[in-house]
């Protein structure tokens, strides 16, 4: 996904949740769930509104209008 967004010079803020502490993980699974998603990565959430599970191109394209 990263150079997905690189690629269509998309600006992006990215955590690596397997390197957060384990209080940020809970917190980071937490907000997944609760906007429905499930527990798999890369998860992307779009203007904090589109939470996308997974590299899914063609949602990310629609989401972003690209």
């Amino acid at each position: 996904m990263k150079k997905f967004l690189a690629d269509n010079s998309i600006g992006y803020e990215y955590v690596d949740v397997d390197l957060c502490s384990k209080e940020d993980q809970e917190e980071i699974r937490g907000d997944i769930l609760s906007r429905g998603g499930r527990l798999s990565y890369p998860t992307a959430v779009i203007d904090d509104k589109i939470l996308i599970t997974g590299f899914k191109e063609d949602k990310i394209r629609e989401a972003l209008e690209i």
